[in-house]
């Protein structure tokens, strides 16, 4: 079976195998190594995963003593299939939707500016409304707005 070429390989994946070194410089290839690793690299590119997300799914966790072969480890990592890359616009089902903040209203009370889904009054303006018949004539009194 011919090896794979270089010539042949996708200049991104390519590229992207040069620069693992700079990530962690353990991990210096070989021209025949890049290029036998360079489809795998490619075709997970092709699936969606951006080139700073490879790097980070080669490069991190890597063995403290890595002794000799460091195109096996990347093999091992390339040899599982591409995870499809969720689109960030849509929500997962796990992460709410971004909240929307409510527009700002006017207190009908005393005019302070809030955030509230309808005209209403602020909490100091309402404070004084909610005081039960049996406070005393002090607590009665309403808030300074």
């Amino acid at each position: 079976m011919p090896q794979p070429t270089l010539a042949e390989a996708d200049e991104q994946a390519v590229a992207l195998l040069a620069s693992l070194r700079i990530a962690d410089p353990r991990l210096i290839l070989s021209r025949r190594e890049v290029a036998q690793l360079a489809p795998a690299v490619a075709q997970w590119l092709a699936a969606g995963v951006g080139p700073r997300q490879l790097t980070s799914a080669l490069t991190t966790p890597l063995p403290d003593h890595l002794l000799a072969r460091p195109a096996r480890i990347l093999t091992f990592r390339l040899s599982e299939p591409p995870l499809p890359v969720p689109d960030s616009a849509a929500p997962t089902p796990h992460t709410p939707p971004p909240a929307v903040p409510l527009p700002w209203q006017t207190c009908d009370g005393c005019e302070r500016p809030l955030r509230a889904a309808e005209p209403t009054r602020c909490r100091d303006c309402r404070h004084g409304e909610d005081v039960p018949a049996s406070a005393t004539s002090a607590e009665k009194l309403p808030v300074a707005c």
